[in-house]
């Protein structure tokens, strides 16, 4: 081999040595992503010792679907704030509704972690683990259906955790996958923990918004094998009374006026409710998966089920059993759940909500016209025997017995039933009712407009022109129907009445004094019908 040929051939295998050098360090610092799907990736990913990329170095992850907007600290995996986009915090106001948020005055969070047990000894301290993400932002594309976010642990040295926020266009529902692999020759058992904490503050509210006015329930609820459901008000949970129930199935919630957080299993076994509350008034609700074993190196996977958002009627019936019972009906649910199906029936021909309250009240005092013949009928024959009554009392005033005998006697004679007349007003009472728990828990009324000054159904009179207006009608309607009574201070009590519901009707959702106005203009329309009819014949 010649000189030029030897020299050629050394300079060639310099340079193959110097970019075999280069490759090689440029291969052990190439940031290269983090897989999404495949667990053992993440395995490889940790122990090979890979630099870890700037982007991994994150505190917080941001995520966004169609209808929710949510942070993940990744200091410990736990949802630290949630708003809902398709709900306003306040009515007009440009700002989405504030579920989950984690601050020094208000703590309303959704916590889910697990503790390792080893299997001889249970009673090993929980560490604190520390998680990594791919990436920062996470944005449900309208081309896709499904968002899955797997931020992984490195705090341990026995498992690698791996963490799986599933979230769905269009839901509120949210799937936790805990996915456990065990890479020592140990066996370990683990469990997880689901829990909501809330922080309760009582607020100081006068004697008649306390006692008087309905307000919605505001608390804990829970369903197992025992209690399909139970609920506790904030203000009943003490610092004594720490409750733990086994049970095999069931689910915990926080529940407010339309919107509600609820752990749901999707493990079988024994689980533990537990219930507890702090010297800080923060309350926590949750439940205790049964022992998961994860052999040596071997995996295991467990997933839960989250709902964070509004008290879908049709959507919680489907997702667990009696979940459906955290929208308040209250005694009447048997009423309000058709009522609300005619309701929204309704709306969908009318496209307003008070129309179609306007509607479903006509509708409903049609269908309760023959009661109310029958008591105006019979309030007319009270009047017309009047003078006879006022004798027999004036006759047997010293002997009751004997006055109650002859106007029994007398309304058996002319055949009347004196408790004739307040069978309309037992009928109307359970759809009173009904319409105000489902006008008050009902979340596709929130924020309902009506017309002008009305634009929130859901809500108060801002103007208080409709309880005045109400007030007006009853008093029309008492005018009509209590000429007969001559006891005095019986019409000073009627008389008063209208003033008193008028005060009542102030605090009252709109929609529910705009049924009780079109029900007392019917009633008076139907009277006049009625006296009409009757002295025509």
């Amino acid at each position: 081999m010649g000189v030029k040929k030897k020299f050629f051939f050394g300079f060639l295998c310099v340079w193959i040595l110097f970019f075999s050098i280069i490759a090689t360090t440029y291969k052990k610092n190439t940031f290269i992503n983090l897989p999404t799907y495949n667990i053992n990736n993440h395995i490889d990913f940790f122990f090979k010792k890979i630099i870890l990329p700037n982007q991994f170095n994150l505190s917080k992850i941001f995520v966004t679907t169609d209808v929710l907007k949510a942070i993940i600290n990744l200091n410990d995996g736990q949802i630290e704030k949630l708003d809902l986009l398709k709900y306003k915090n306040k009515l007009n106001s440009p700002d989405p509704f504030f579920f989950l948020k984690k601050q020094n005055n208000a703590i309303y969070v959704a916590n889910s972690f697990i503790k390792k047990t080893d299997i001889k000894n249970k009673n090993l301290d929980h560490k604190h683990i520390n998680f990594i993400s791919q990436k920062e932002n996470f944005i449900l594309n309208k081309n896709n259906s499904i968002l899955s976010i797997p931020i992984v642990s490195y705090s341990n040295k026995d498992f690698i955790y791996t963490k799986t926020f599933i979230f769905k266009k269009g839901e509120y529902l949210i799937e936790i996958k805990h996915n456990i692999k065990n890479i020592v020759n140990k066996q370990y058992k683990f469990n997880i923990f689901n829990e909501l904490q809330k922080n309760f503050k009582k607020k100081d509210e006068s004697f008649f918004l306390k006692k008087i006015v309905l307000k919605p329930f505001k608390g804990i609820a829970y369903s197992n094998e025992i209690d399909k459901y139970k609920k506790i008000n904030f203000e009943k949970i003490t610092f004594k009374d720490n409750t733990n129930i086994l049970t095999k199935s069931g689910w915990i919630s926080i529940l407010q006026k339309y919107f509600l957080s609820a752990w749901i299993p999707n493990s079988d076994g024994i689980k533990e409710m537990y219930i507890k509350k702090d010297d800080n008034n923060l309350i926590s609700i949750g439940y205790i998966s049964k022992d998961i074993l994860v052999n040596s190196k071997s995996q295991n996977t467990v997933s839960s089920f989250l709902w964070i958002g509004p008290k879908i009627q049709d959507k919680l019936s489907l997702l667990a059993n009696n979940l459906d019972l955290t929208i308040e009906s209250s005694f009447f649910s048997f009423i309000s759940k058709p009522l609300f199906n005619f309701l929204n029936f309704l709306y969908k021909f009318t496209g307003n909500w008070g129309l179609a309250i306007i509607s479903i009240t006509v509708i409903i005092r049609l269908m309760l016209y023959p009661f109310t013949k029958s008591q105006y009928v019979s309030m007319l024959k009270m009047r017309a025997l009047q003078p006879d009554i006022d004798l027999i009392k004036k006759k047997f005033s010293t002997n009751k017995l004997k006055m109650s005998e002859e106007l029994l006697l007398l309304y058996k004679k002319k055949k009347i039933h004196p408790l004739s007349g307040f069978l309309p007003l037992l009928i109307q009472m359970p759809i009173f009712l009904s319409l105000y728990y489902m006008l008050n828990s009902t979340i596709e009324l929130r924020h309902a407009p009506f017309f002008w000054w009305i634009q929130d159904l859901s809500e108060s009179d801002p103007l208080y022109l409709l309880p005045i207006f109400m007030g007006i009608s009853m008093w029309l309607v008492q005018k009509n129907s209590s000429n007969n009574i001559s006891d005095p201070l019986q019409k000073k009590i009627i008389n008063i009445l209208p003033v008193f519901f008028t005060f009542f009707f102030l605090w009252l959702p709109s929609g529910l004094v705009l049924y009780y106005i079109i029900s007392n203009i019917i009633t008076i329309v139907q009277h006049s019908w009625i006296k009409f009819i009757l002295l025509k014949k």
